[in-house]
């Protein structure tokens, strides 16, 4: 089985497991199986270590947010909420499309198409995001993280454009490390600050 055959069947079980909780057209996000998810989340981690795909460590990573986020919702009724899952299912249908029809690009857009609306709609966006880089396996199998989390490193697990990161996550809850060409630009502007006297 490759791993394109492997997400394959992954997206199609999340995508079952949502479609047996839809009631009335309505997601109903307290009986989704989150621990399920983690553990196909679990599973993606695993294959991103062994074939080094970066596409699989943003599917890995999409996964794990969206269990951690119904886990935290769960028995919180919210018609914002529903909203919010049912478009998170409809993406994932036509991401399970698009990986049938092997178009790469298509399934990879959703991805980055999904984390906007996570990063829109959850303030714990950036722990999903920490709790998946202190995993063994993607310190040890994809190497993304040397010291703290960058940006950069961020972008790569997610999709989602460097700066726009940088305006939705500020410094806030966690330690940023800027990529090597925002960490020199901080120190010039740092030094001609200091030269020029200003604050």
């Amino acid at each position: 089985m490759t791993y394109i055959d492997n997400m394959i069947r992954i997206t199609n079980e999340i995508t079952l497991e949502f479609e047996k909780n839809i009631i009335k057209k309505k997601i109903n996000y307290n009986n989704i199986n989150t621990e399920k998810l983690l553990i196909l989340s679990n599973e993606m981690i695993h294959d991103s270590s062994i074939y080094q795909k970066n596409i699989i460590l943003k599917f890995s990573t999409l996964i794990y947010c969206i269990a951690k986020m119904i886990k935290e919702q769960k028995n919180k009724k919210s018609n914002n909420l529903e909203t919010i899952f049912c478009k998170y299912y409809n993406n994932l249908k036509l991401m399970y499309t698009y990986l049938k029809k092997n178009n790469i690009n298509k399934f990879e857009n959703k991805i980055v198409e999904i984390f906007n609306l996570i990063l829109k709609n959850n303030n714990k966006f950036n722990i999903y995001i920490q709790d998946i880089i202190n995993s063994t396996t993607i310190k040890k199998g994809s190497k993304l993280v040397d010291h703290g989390i960058s940006i950069e490193t961020v972008s790569k697990m997610t999709g989602l454009n460097q700066w726009e990161l940088y305006n939705y996550l500020g410094k806030t809850n966690f330690e940023i490390v800027l990529d090597e060409k925002i960490q020199k630009t901080q120190k010039r502007l740092d030094h001609a600050k200091k030269i020029f006297n200003i604050k």
